[in-house]
């Protein structure tokens, strides 16, 4: 298990492939070639699989991956001619900055629409429910500190907790879908 994102490394796999086809692009832009993209991408994750276990939370992954994506992309480069000159580093450090950049304003505008649908999931949970969430993620209390709290059995909270995020879950997929279909 990842420490610092709680998945197994299959679950790792399975998120880092959910970006493939956007991963794959950004290596294209650089190297003008499917096959070295496809190449630069398998190198990428075998670095992911590697570093899955150091101690820094990843707070990104896809922006995390993509660095590691760059990074590949420009060994197969230099690797492929050789010789760069100076301008041409140049030219792709700065088409990198500004995909970078488009990239990041497109995570940001993703996280604005997930907060939205967020707060819209949250704001149709009753009292009670509310609560449990905000003492169990944001206050840090046990599932036995919110039994006593709200006088229910642990198992009761624990099952409480589940129906929450069920319940949040299935909303942010719906409100998500209807985001992302305007």
């Amino acid at each position: 298990m990842d420490p610092r994102t709680g998945d197994t490394q299959d679950e790792l796999v399975l998120k880092v492939f959910e970006y493939r086809d956007a991963l794959l692009a950004y290596a294209y832009t650089f190297l003008h070639d499917w096959a070295l993209a496809e190449d630069a991408l398998q190198e990428t994750l075998m670095v992911v699989l590697k570093k899955r276990n150091e101690s820094e939370p990843i707070r990104n992954l896809y922006g995390w991956v993509r660095r590691i994506l760059f990074n590949k992309t420009m060994e197969l480069l230099r690797a492929r001619r050789h010789e760069t000159t100076a301008e041409q580093e140049q030219l792709e450090t700065a088409v990198a900055e500004a995909l970078d950049q488009f990239l990041a304003e497109q995570d940001a505008a993703h996280m604005r629409q997930m907060r939205r649908a967020l707060e819209e999931c949250m704001s149709g949970l009753n009292k009670t429910a509310l609560e449990m969430l905000a003492g169990f993620y944001w206050r840090r209390q046990s599932c036995e500190q919110l039994a006593s709290l709200f006088k229910r059995s642990v198992n009761a909270v624990k099952l409480a907790l589940s129906r929450t995020r069920k319940q949040l879950r299935g909303c942010m997929q719906v409100r998500l879908a209807a985001l992302d279909a305007e």
